[in-house]
Order: structure tokens, then C-alpha cells, then sequence
């Protein structure tokens, strides 16, 4: 089964995400209009109108990094990126930026020969209840997560984590499926994909000392022919 208690397997997830890897953007983005990562990097930048821009990010759930490149229009540091499937990190890893301001993927040897930049700093394969296992830096200013945390049902451990890597005066800012009616707090649904009410994400946020800026309703995606409704969280850790 691919549930187990309050969140999908690990390894559910890992092996769903490494077999779809390769068809990834192509699906997304191009079929089903996805624009989730696109939505969190928006919001990261409409911030530093306000603060400056980040001194670093972590890209948590980065995917094949379709985040990355916007992000770094908020970001004047590191940049880092964390994904559960080794698959998707990889693309992520590969993502460059050529002279003339084009977006490429490369392998290693061919990155090496030309000097381009990647987007991301570095790009670690890791399970975000784990994050002290990965490799990364102990805090970043800015933390994103974009259409991740639909995996997990109680958020308190995940938002907790995140929380952790969040330093005081940064930052998280994220997505999640959100049902239109009803009395619930998250539900697991038939797309075996969790959705969260927004009043619930601001009670676990508040409980463990985050300060909720924004609960913004967008659409990630379609679905079926459907569009999928969602909202996007911005959350201030306090200093």
C-alpha cells in the first residue's frame, strides 16, 4: 500500500517520482499547466520588495528544479536544492544557466568544459523528515516547497523540519491541494494525494512558532480534464 498512517511511503513516493523523472516537465507543464513552482518563487520574490533578497534558499522537493531559475531572481547567496528521488535531483543538478541567459541542461563533463553556471549550488537526494542526513547547510533564510507536502497528511512533522532549516527573520513558503467544502482538516483523496484546509496549515504554523503571513487560493494544475485547487502558505519564522 502506498499509505502508511499520516503520509504516503517513502518509498512509494521515491520509486513514483524516479519513473517519472524523465517525462516530468514534459506532462506537467505542457499538458496539465502546472505552475506550482512558479507560485512559491513569485511569492519569494514579491517578499524582498519588502526585505532585500535572501541571503540563501533551499529548494525542498526541487523536482527537476523548475523553481530554481525564478527563485534566483530572490536569492542573492546559495541556492539548494533536496529531493527524494535520485532521478529528479539529477535533472535538478544539471540545470545551467549559459552566457547568453538561456536556460540548458549538461551532464558533468560538459558543465566542466564550458564554466557555466549551475542554478543550483548543490542538489542533495534526501527525505525532508530527514533533513540533518542530507548534507545541507543548518539554516537558510528562505525555505520553499512547492506541491510536496501533498504527500503528507499531518504536516506537523514535515512543517517542523522545514521550520528547522528556516532561519529566525526567514521565510517558508509552500504549497498544498485544497478541498473547497467541507469540515476536515486533511483527507487523503482518490488521486492519493492529500489535500489541507488553510485553517488547519495556520494552527499547526501558530503551534510551532511560526507567524502565518498568506494563505493565497491558486490552481496548480488540471487533473481529469479539472483544475486542481490549491493554496499557497508564506510563513515568517520570528526572530
Amino acid at each position: 500500500t502506498p499509505c502508511k498512517g499520516t503520509k504516503l511511503t517513502s518509498d512509494y513516493v521515491e520509486s513514483l517520482f524516479d519513473g517519472f523523472a524523465d517525462t516530468f516537465e514534459g506532462v506537467l507543464v505542457e499538458q496539465l499547466e502546472y505552475c506550482a513552482p512558479q507560485k512559491v518563487a513569485e511569492a519569494a520574490i514579491n517578499a524582498t520588495a519588502h526585505r532585500g533578497k535572501y541571503a540563501s534558499a533551499l529548494d525542498a522537493g526541487c523536482g527537476t528544479g523548475l523553481a530554481g531559475l525564478e527563485l534566483r531572481d530572490a536569492v542573492q547567496g546559495a541556492l539548494d536544492g533536496v529531493d527524494l528521488s535520485a532521478k529528479m535531483a539529477e535533472y535538478a543538478a544539471e540545470l545551467c544557466l549559459t552566457d547568453d541567459g538561456a536556460v540548458e541542461r549538461a551532464d558533468a563533463v560538459t558543465l566542466k568544459a564550458t564554466g557555466w553556471e549551475t542554478i543550483y549550488r548543490r542538489v542533495e537526494t534526501g527525505n525532508l523528515l530527514q533533513l540533518d542526513k542530507c548534507g545541507l547547510d543548518a539554516q537558510y533564510e528562505l525555505v520553499v516547497s512547492a506541491d510536496v507536502l501533498c504527500y503528507f497528511g499531518d504536516l506537523k512533522g514535515v512543517l517542523s523540519a522545514l521550520a528547522a532549516k528556516t532561519a529566525p527573520g526567514g521565510d517558508l513558503i509552500f504549497t498544498v491541494e485544497t478541498l473547497p467544502e467541507g469540515d476536515w482538516r486533511w483527507v487523503l483523496q482518490a488521486i492519493e494525494r492529500y489535500a489541507h484546509h488553510p485553517d488547519y496549515v495556520r494552527d499547526v504554523a501558530t503551534a510551532i512558532g511560526l507567524e502565518p503571513r498568506a494563505a493565497v487560493p491558486f490552481q496548480p494544475r488540471m487533473e481529469s480534464g479539472l483544475p486542481v485547487r490549491g493554496t499557497l502558505h508564506v510563513l515568517h519564522k520570528p526572530r
